[in-house]
């Protein structure tokens, strides 16, 4: 996914990537493209949260399944235990 430039890998001034965009989007099926095109799904912002860590604090447990068969890990933030 290259459009004007802009790369799957490329981040923000906080260190956010389109992927961890589409996770706070709620963006399924983007995740999943983009997942596939090579972006990161463990790459942490600026405040080393990953894309997962926000998947669970926004209790989005379609993302969060999509994000662990993908092998997304937590960064900063704990797993509530089940």
């Amino acid at each position: 996914m290259m459009t004007m430039g802009v790369t799957v890998k490329d981040e923000d001034r906080n260190g956010n990537t389109m992927l961890s965009a589409a996770v706070e989007g709620g963006h399924v099926e983007l995740v999943r493209k983009l997942a596939a095109q090579g972006s990161d799904v463990n790459r942490p912002d600026s405040e080393k949260e990953t894309p997962l860590d926000k998947a669970i604090r926004a209790e989005n447990q379609s993302m969060i399944t999509l994000l662990r068969s993908l092998g997304a890990v937590t960064g900063k933030s704990s797993e509530p235990r089940k």
